[in-house]
């Protein structure tokens, strides 16, 4: 309310972006769902291209426990596209998780695995970890990768991942 009275529609939107997790963390997707849609909309009327990211994140996870991997793909490509606009590597990486996520959604477990160990590979490199909610999502994917394909086919498509030029993967990753 005080960023719409000071008319600073980034804090608003900045505001909001924060209020939306606190929902989805709290399980409650559709208020989440609603709080990012309207951040993301003023967002769009800033030049702010990381909280646009990082909304475009937040909405593509949202679709993911939704079960629409076809938005969060969307979402998370466009996510990945303004990650390659600037020199933030840890939100791109983000990007990337999205997508994997989503298409482990669309039942593609090899590309997810793939991505994941790409994932992986950079978190390693950069020396940063995801957020508590992110980081258990992440594992619990992770985890249904390596059920679905199994010990050694999950590890050689992960090792795969993490060997992939930085290209290929974001090429892996928009073919989702």
């Amino acid at each position: 309310a005080l960023f719409r009275a000071l008319g600073d529609v980034r804090g608003e939107a900045v505001a909001l972006t924060g209020i939306a997790e606190t929902e989805r963390i709290s399980g409650n997707l559709a208020a989440s769902e609603k709080l990012q849609g309207e951040a993301f909309a003023l967002l769009q009327q800033t030049d702010d291209t990381l909280y646009r990211q990082i909304s475009l994140n937040n909405k593509a996870q949202l679709r993911v426990l939704a079960g629409d991997w076809r938005s969060a793909a969307k979402f998370a490509s466009d996510a990945m596209a303004l990650g390659e606009t600037y020199d933030y590597p840890f939100q791109l990486v983000y990007a990337l998780m999205s997508m994997g996520w989503a298409a482990l959604a669309k039942g593609d477990t090899q590309r997810a695995s793939r991505i994941f160990g790409a994932v992986q590979a950079r978190l390693d490199k950069l020396g940063v970890k995801f957020e508590p909610q992110e980081r258990s999502q992440y594992e619990r994917c992770r985890m249904t990768a390596r059920e679905t394909l199994g010990d050694a086919e999950y590890e050689a498509a992960t090792a795969a991942g993490a060997a992939l030029p930085w290209d290929q993967v974001i090429a892996e990753a928009h073919a989702v």
